[in-house]
This record gives structure tokens, C-alpha cells and sequence, in this order.
């Protein structure tokens, strides 16, 4: 087992991490504006993607 943040030309390496929060994932307009298009308001289908931003990470060889 290996630490991602150690650099070894054999093993993964952490190289970066974010929030993928593109314009098409948000709410446009009203009180909750810029905040993620949710599929499901408490039982009322919203038809949105999630309620929360997908985050991602990136590794180097």
C-alpha cells in the first residue's frame, strides 16, 4: 500500500481533486440560484441531475 501524496514513477500519484460545478448542473433563477439542479424536491420530481456537485480526482502515473 502506497501514499498518494509520495511521488514513485511505479504507483498512482494524487495530482488534483475539484468540484465539477458547470452551468448545466445549476439552478438558474430564484432563491436558490447557482445551486445544483436537484432531481427531487422532498416527494415533487424536479427532473434535475442530484443535490449535490459531483466531485472528482485526477492521478498521475
Amino acid at each position: 500500500m502506497s501514499n498518494f501524496f509520495k511521488s514513485s514513477k511505479d504507483e498512482f500519484e494524487y495530482y488534483n481533486a475539484n468540484i465539477f460545478d458547470e452551468d448545466f448542473l445549476k439552478t438558474f433563477n430564484g432563491r436558490f440560484k447557482g445551486a445544483p439542479f436537484r432531481t427531487y424536491a422532498g416527494k415533487k420530481y424536479k427532473g434535475g441531475y442530484s443535490d449535490h456537485f459531483p466531485v472528482y480526482a485526477v492521478f498521475k502515473r
